[in-house]
């Protein structure tokens, strides 16, 4: 960030709070929107932790939609309903994907 748009900014009159939140927030946003999504891929996507730590947790307790996916296509061998399972969480994913950038491009032009 450059500090002329901070020094500008205080030359205008801007107070401290009106720095933050008109100049290093909006400046913020792609970082955070990167941040977001991936975070939230990475919990629709937890297993591995899971997995090692409680299979699935007491009365499936800890149960992911991962976690059913693997269930069905390696301890019941139903590859196919798993297949279809894994397809619907790209979905799912694609769509919350597409909504948080929908949602930070309508704050940024508001």
């Amino acid at each position: 960030m450059s500090e002329d748009l901070l020094e500008a900014a205080s030359i205008d009159g801007a107070n401290g709070w009106s720095i933050f939140r008109r100049i290093i927030l909006p400046l913020l946003r792609p970082t955070s929107l990167f941040v977001i999504v991936v975070l939230i891929i990475n919990s629709l996507q937890a297993f591995d932790q899971i997995y090692v730590l409680t299979r699935g947790g007491p009365a499936y307790a800890t149960d992911t939609l991962l976690m059913y996916v693997y269930e069905e296509a390696f301890r019941f061998w139903d590859f196919g309903y798993s297949a279809a399972m894994s397809f619907v969480l790209f979905i799912l994913i694609m769509l919350i994907t597409i909504f948080q950038i929908r949602f930070f491009r309508s704050d940024a032009e508001s």
